[in-house]
């Protein structure tokens, strides 16, 4: 099949050429061609100067962000024209998108990953989500609110539609991935898949030419979502290109029936299940707990930011699992988990950075102090010798190679330590009620 296509290429040598042209000028003019007018957008201006220092900071941060001459915030309604009706925009995000979706459907994404209209969708609302928190950022400036506060907002965005948007997206990009990795799996080599890219080329000469003058139309009568979809048409056509030499790895009815994820997972190796521990979970383990023992049990947000962070670090070493068994298609969700863990860690670790130095200092002077020593000794001795004879066990028959042996050593070190060193309850020190000097006897005291 490739020799014949080979002498009919020869055959037809001036035609070629002139192929080549047609698809060298119709690139060029669509890379030339200007949207339609949006001179009706407005700038946003740009924020007043903070005195405060810190509020400067953010501000600035936050100006970068959405305060350029390609800002995406807008606080007013900007009108314009798609396909002969008008459509009111309050943002520039939605028309941006809108002539986004436009590109993927002429594109067909969907061929190349059913959710990819879905993944677009998701990030439209997080987009639009963090537009909201900005604007309502503006809004109360000069409202002397806390920074926390408005970082809260923010994070809270990231965990909630900024999650929901990981998750999708990952799955469109493991589907897309997959799918590129099946149809390769059909060619020979990078020859036969040049063979098929020239003759995919030559055979959508009409088509090129067709979509070309759609195109110029299109952008004449300011109709820029059908330039986007022509210009997501154009790219189907020229990426989507079959196999001239059928000879895949899988059979012709195979490759019908099996999903592209199917077959991606189908070409994976078993491994074992039982994946390691690395050196940094055996440290995160010991320091988590330890934290958690030591200081965690007497400062309320410390509890809950270190029960967050180890929950997340249970979900980065089960990714991490994932990714060494090549259970791909399972790293979606984690990798959701792992984002909507964000703002609550952020909010709880937050205030929790208060109450730590409050303890540690509270068991410095405790540790300084040899009668509350002896005190904590005396009074918490049964809960010493358990979590010091545990931590003996552990060391002597526990298993190294599971994660629960390295939580147990942070956890009895840093128990130990809080039965030391925190502030005794009821501490009651024996006082002396006649702190008065005994008077001594000489030879000329009477006694009576």
């Amino acid at each position: 099949m490739l020799h014949s296509v080979t002498n009919t290429h020869n055959q037809n040598k001036s035609q070629h050429s002139l192929t080549t042209m047609l698809l060298a000028t119709s690139l060029i003019a669509i890379m030339s061609l200007k949207p339609a007018s949006t001179s009706e957008l407005l700038e946003v201006p740009v924020m007043e100067d903070q005195n405060n220092q810190i509020g400067e900071v953010f501000d600035n941060l936050m100006v970068e962000m959405f305060d350029t001459e390609q800002s995406y915030a807008q606080d007013v309604e900007a009108k314009f024209t798609l396909e002969q009706t008008v459509k009111v925009y309050k943002t520039r995000l939605d028309y941006y998108f809108d002539l986004f979706d436009r590109f993927l459907e002429g594109g067909r994404a969907t061929v190349f990953s059913p959710n990819a209209m879905k993944c677009s969708q998701r990030i439209r609302t997080t987009a639009l989500d963090f537009n909201s928190t900005f604007m309502n950022y503006k809004a109360s400036k000069g409202k002397n609110l806390s920074y926390d506060r408005y970082v809260f907002n923010f994070t809270s965005v990231v965990s909630n539609s900024g999650a929901e948007s990981v998750g999708e997206c990952y799955t469109t990009a493991f589907n897309l991935y997959s799918y590129v990795m099946m149809r390769k799996s059909q060619f020979k080599d990078i020859t036969s898949i040049m063979t098929a890219f020239l003759q995919n080329l030559i055979g959508n000469i009409l088509n090129f030419n067709t979509i070309y003058q759609n195109i110029v139309n299109a952008n004449n009568a300011a109709k820029l979502s059908d330039v986007y979809f022509y210009i997501g048409r154009l790219t189907y056509i020229i990426i989507y290109f079959d196999p001239i030499d059928y000879a895949p790895l899988q059979t012709a009815n195979d490759l019908k029936t099996m999903s592209a994820v199917e077959f991606l997972l189908k070409q994976s190796t078993n491994i074992n299940n039982q994946a390691s521990v690395g050196v940094i979970s055996k440290i995160s383990d010991v320091a988590l707990s330890f934290l958690n023992s030591s200081i965690g049990v007497v400062s309320p947000n410390s509890t809950i930011c270190l029960s967050n962070l180890t929950a997340l670090n249970t979900t980065i070493t089960t990714l991490n699992t994932q990714y060494k068994m090549k259970v791909y298609d399972k790293m979606g969700p984690t990798l959701r988990a792992i984002t909507k863990s964000f703002d609550p860690i952020t909010r709880s670790c937050y205030y929790s950075l208060f109450e730590y130095g409050k303890v540690v200092w509270t068991y410095l002077l405790t540790m300084t102090d040899i009668n509350k020593l002896s005190y904590n000794f005396i009074h918490n001795l049964g809960r010493i010798y358990d979590a010091t004879t545990d931590l003996i066990d552990n060391f002597r028959y526990g298993d190294p190679k599971v994660r629960r042996y390295w939580r147990r050593i942070g956890g009895d070190i840093g128990l130990v330590i809080n039965q030391l060193a925190y502030l005794p309850t009821n501490y009651d020190p024996y006082k002396p009620q006649n702190t008065t000097k005994p008077k001594v006897l000489t030879a000329h005291t009477v006694i009576n």
